[in-house]
C-alpha cells in the first residue's frame, strides 16, 4: 500500500502529460474516475467514526456537519477532488473549534 501511494504522489511530476498513463487516469472515461467521489465517501466515513466510538465529553457532530457541508459545497462548486477535501477538512477543523468555544 505504501508502495502504490508514493507512487499515486511521485507519477504526475515525473511523467509528462501526454504520456500514456497520465492521459489513461485523467481521461472522463478512465475505469478509475469513480475514485474521485470515493475519496469523499471515505471521508465522510472518517468522520462518523467518532459517533460509534465511546461517549465523549465533546461531541464530534457539529464537526463533522461542517465538514460535510464544506466539502459538498467545495465539491457542487467544482472545485477538483483533492481541493474538495482540503477544504472538507478545514471546515471540520472550525467545526472543532466551534464546539470548543460553544461547549
Amino acid at each position: 500500500m505504501a508502495i502504490l501511494t508514493a507512487l499515486s504522489r511521485a507519477l504526475p511530476f515525473l511523467l509528462s502529460d501526454n504520456s500514456p498513463i497520465i492521459r489513461f487516469f485523467t481521461a472522463e472515461n478512465s475505469p478509475l474516475a469513480p475514485l474521485g467521489g470515493a475519496i469523499i465517501v471515505a471521508m465522510t466515513m472518517v468522520l462518523m467514526l467518532p459517533f460509534f466510538e465511546s461517549p465523549t465529553e465533546h461531541s464530534p457532530l457539529i464537526a463533522t456537519i461542517c465538514g460535510i457541508i464544506a466539502t459538498v459545497l467545495a465539491t457542487a462548486r467544482g472545485i477538483n477532488t483533492g481541493m474538495s477535501v482540503i477544504i472538507g477538512m478545514a471546515g471540520f477543523l472550525i467545526g472543532v473549534m466551534v464546539d470548543k468555544v460553544i461547549l
